[in-house]
């Protein structure tokens, strides 16, 4: 009976060794490491995604003033049964964004045990200067007693050709990736608002499009910029967000705070007419 149960343990054993090394076939050879960041269409498998050689972040996409980036490392060796660390620096002479008002991030990280890829937190802060001073963060994955980062994308990973041309500019090797910071202001496509600053006249549900008043109608909503985008394709929902607006606007100015445009004139929507009766008019600087 006790040598029956010791066949059934080993021949147990037997199966799971190679059942694994069936899994691990993918990754046997060095032990190196690399970022494998990939994006692609939802559709698809997020494992047939291009590798991308940068990250670009638009606080104007982002709800809030923080956004916690996710980038993906893997290795191309054997999993372990056990964790290691390994570590990943900023190329300071490739970046511009300033730790600690930029971005925050820890250097040291773990790939865990049974697994062959990590992922790598980094904190991200918007500044009102972005909008004038995109800047950017240079990551570096660094080579030590667990991995090496002897793997070059050219030769060794597939999906990174038929690359377009603005992508070439950033650096291809895997040990590296790009994150870009930026907060790009455009005016809408469907922007429902018309501006004739030589008559001082405003028309439609929005009025002038300025940046200022982009972004206060985003945060006063709480949308991205793709939310709203998507929203005010109706005009009907565009009405409905003007009024929203309207009312934050007579809220502030009836507590002695008046917004007011870059050029000092009070803020605009056509709801100000419509539902509150014109308490002031578009163009308007005294009050």
């Amino acid at each position: 009976m006790k040598k029956t149960l010791l066949l059934m343990i080993f021949a147990s054993l037997l199966i799971s060794m190679v059942s694994c090394e069936k899994e691990l076939m993918d990754y046997q050879g060095e032990n190196s490491i690399y970022f494998d960041v990939r994006r692609g269409k939802d559709f698809r498998d997020s494992s047939f995604w291009a590798r991308q050689y940068y990250t670009h972040v638009n606080f104007i996409e982002i709800v809030g003033d923080t956004f916690t980036l996710d980038l993906r490392v893997a290795i191309s060796g054997p999993v372990t049964n056990y964790p290691r660390t390994f570590i990943v620096d900023v190329v300071e002479d490739s970046t511009t964004a300033v730790e600690g008002v930029n971005y925050d991030f820890q250097r040291e990280w773990v790939v865990p045990a049974g697994s062959h890829e990590a992922r790598i937190k980094v904190n991200l802060y918007k500044q009102e200067d972005l909008e004038d001073n995109p800047r950017t963060i240079m990551f570096r994955v660094q080579e030590n007693e667990n991995f090496t980062t002897n793997l070059n994308f050219d030769k060794e990973l597939p999906g990174r050709d038929n690359l377009l041309e603005d992508e070439k500019k950033y650096n291809s090797d895997p040990r590296f990736h790009t994150v870009e910071l930026a907060f790009s202001i455009k005016k809408p496509e469907d922007w429902w608002g018309y501006d004739y600053p030589d008559s001082k006249i405003e028309m439609d549900v929005f009025g002038a499009f300025t940046a200022k008043k982009y972004l206060l109608m985003l945060d006063v909503m709480g949308y991205t910029e793709s939310m709203f985008c998507e929203i005010i394709k109706s005009k009907d929902n565009a009405e409905v967000i003007g009024e929203i607006f309207a009312r934050y606007l007579v809220q502030q100015f009836q507590k002695g705070e008046p917004v007011l445009e870059k050029d000092g004139r009070l803020m605009w929507v056509q709801a100000l007419q419509v539902v509150y009766k014109n308490p002031w008019t578009y163009y308007q600087y005294e009050w």
